[in-house]
């Protein structure tokens, strides 16, 4: 499978993972989903490699994709609306998880906290927080 093909791939799974992580009612449970998903989003899904922060995860993933391509660009990384690997930068790829998050989970995080994030834990908690709080008020 070419990346680009891996990347379609990945894309429809972390959806998938998605609706399991919006439904998850366990912390543990949330923060393992949000970590395949980042793993899945950020093509960083075929090895062993994880760490909480994660601009050190974003920047894993350009030196993982840049590896898997070769230096090119194939044509699945060029519409950065819809994902995270077509990203330059790792700032930018943080910011376009985070978004992505703030819109699939409906959660407030504000532009200071996504462009300023540092752990995925840190992340997790505020969305769950959130989710559960939106559930106890029977919004959802």
């Amino acid at each position: 499978m070419d990346y680009a093909e891996r990347l379609k791939r990945n894309l429809a799974l972390s959806d998938e993972t998605m609706v399991r992580m919006a439904r998850a009612s366990q912390a543990e449970d949330f923060f393992a989903l949000l970590k395949e998903y980042i793993r899945l989003r950020f093509v960083i899904d075929d090895g062993d490699f994880w760490s909480d922060d994660i601009r050190e995860l974003a920047s894993f993933s350009l030196e993982h994709q840049r590896a898997a391509i070769g230096g090119g660009e194939p044509d699945g990384l060029r519409d950065t609306s819809l994902n995270c690997a077509g990203a330059s930068s790792a700032e930018t790829k943080q910011i376009l998880l985070l978004m992505k998050l703030k819109k699939d989970l409906t959660i407030d995080l504000s532009p200071e906290y996504i462009g300023t994030a540092k752990s995925v834990s840190d992340i997790a908690q505020r969305a769950f927080s959130q989710i559960e709080a939106r559930r106890a008020a029977g919004q959802i």
